[in-house]
């Protein structure tokens, strides 16, 4: 009976070849686990941006405002670094509603938004900032939490009814706007700047004539 093996060559040459092949395989799975990893990174970072926009629209709606309630404020800050918005937002609401019975809050709560740098990175994290009991100075009745991150600019205008402007102060309008525009800047996956923009109307804002 004769029978051939394989020579040491023809081993050699199939072990290179299956190497080469698990190679590509291997560079295959990893090159689409990083696509999707980075689809999954851009959809959570665009969800961030609508349920931030969703909440600051929520909240400007319920602005409280009364000429002569000395404690009613509506104050816009217009701000910018590095070339891009970073504006603040402050203003009293009527959203609040009491989280338990015999609690500190009052009615009405100080609602404040602004930047904040992130400890790593050029970015910034959107702060909600909420006096619950504006009758306190105690800080328990101070809450602070991250809205939205990796933002590079945050970028407010107010309507009052002619024109559209970059900052507001109530104490010296005496009123708050019509409606309030709300931009969202971030950066997506490739670095490319994105906006997002929502506009907001206010129930008690008031047209303010031309001087």
């Amino acid at each position: 009976m004769n029978s051939k093996g394989f020579t040491l060559i023809e081993i050699l040459l199939a072990v290179g070849i299956l190497g080469i092949i698990f190679s590509m395989v291997y560079w295959t799975f990893d090159k689409t686990y990083d696509v999707i990893e980075g689809v999954q990174m851009e959809t959570d970072r665009f969800r961030s941006v609508r349920l931030s926009l969703n909440k600051m629209s929520e909240e400007i709606s319920s602005v409280y405002w009364r000429e002569e309630y000395k404690d009613s404020l509506f104050i816009g800050e217009d701000i910018e670094e590095n070339g891009h918005p970073m504006d603040a937002l402050r203003f009293m609401s009527a959203s609040n509603y009491g989280s338990s019975a015999g609690g500190n809050e009052s009615d009405m709560n100080i609602i404040s938004y602004y930047l904040e740098k992130e400890e790593e990175g050029e970015t910034y994290k959107l702060i909600h900032s909420e006096i619950t009991n504006i009758f306190s100075a105690s800080e328990k009745d101070r809450e602070a939490y991250e809205l939205g991150e990796s933002l590079i600019g945050l970028n407010l205008r107010y309507f009052n009814g002619t024109d559209w402007v970059d900052s507001w102060n109530s104490d010296e309008l005496k009123a708050v706007p019509l409606t309030v525009e709300i931009k969202i800047i971030i950066k997506d996956a490739g670095g490319a700047e994105k906006s997002f923009t929502t506009l907001k109307e206010i129930p008690v804002g008031k047209r303010i004539k031309r001087p």
